[in-house]
């Protein structure tokens, strides 16, 4: 593969323009080839700085009035057919130029405020791979003391992992993800016959929220050595109330409970 055709495809897995075979590939690859890795990693953070660094624009005070007078005569039209045609040059002008205006800085706009975090674009990818693999974890069991040290000698982190069964969210397993380049544990519980994918990354790597992401029901929540992202297609309810369970668990876990906290 050229060198270019690796540009086109690590900037359409940075936009997540991949299909799931394309990406899971590129992502495999990612992890064996370092330089590849880092190219994808500083596209990736360039991303995230022009989203850090460019504020929206604010339409200008003249495009503003324009386009509330042209709301106005809408309003105002006569249903007459003569008037409507001989209205419509009139403004059809002005209607596109405050669509041109209007274009002029929607890129700006997109990177701050509505492009997604690659990290979760990324979580999102991974879950949707799993929805159609045959197998969604790379070791399927429900033994936290098996799924710990497997992740233990893939990763150079210390991974939080708690039994939640006895309140209906069994371990299944855990597999390893590729999130904005970086390998990253992603613990897998079950839901009924739903799947939550709850991966861990460092500490305060993304703000804590509660929101739908793609139609997916998500929890982001940090501790003081670690972030958790959480994303299941149940309700946000019942996501809820796992991310309470995995905190309660992971924090007794974490400050010396009784068999690990769970």
């Amino acid at each position: 593969m050229t060198d270019d055709q690796d540009t086109l495809l690590i900037n359409a897995l940075a936009d997540g323009e991949l299909d799931a075979a394309s990406a899971l590939a590129l992502e495999k690859r990612l992890v064996n080839e370092p330089e590849l890795a880092a190219r994808h990693a500083a596209i990736v953070a360039l991303r995230r700085t022009l989203r850090e660094k460019i504020e929206p624009e604010n339409a200008p005070a003249d495009l503003r009035e324009r386009v509330t007078a042209l709301a106005a005569a809408e309003t105002s039209w006569s249903p007459a057919p003569r008037r409507w045609q001989a209205s419509l040059p009139r403004l059809f002008v002005p209607a596109l130029a405050a669509a041109m205006a209007l274009g002029v800085g929607l890129d700006r706009l997109w990177l701050s405020a509505e492009a997604p975090d690659p990290r979760i674009a990324s979580i999102i990818a991974a879950y949707r791979r799993a929805q159609i693999a045959d197998q969604p974890v790379d070791v399927a069991t429900s033994d936290r003391h098996v799924v710990k040290p497997w992740l233990a000698r893939k990763l150079p982190v210390s991974t939080v992992v708690v039994d939640l069964a006895s309140e209906g969210f069994p371990l299944v397993g855990a597999r390893i993800d590729i999130v904005a380049g970086e390998p990253r544990p992603t613990l897998v519980y079950r839901r009924r016959q739903h799947l939550i994918a709850l991966t861990e990354l460092p500490s305060s790597a993304i703000p804590s929220a509660h929101a739908a992401l793609q139609g997916y029901s998500s929890e982001v929540w940090s501790d003081a050595d670690r972030s958790y992202v959480a994303l299941s297609d149940v309700s946000p309810s019942e996501l809820a109330l796992f991310a309470g369970l995995f905190r309660k668990a992971a924090a007794s876990e974490t400050s010396g409970g009784k068999d690990g906290g769970r």
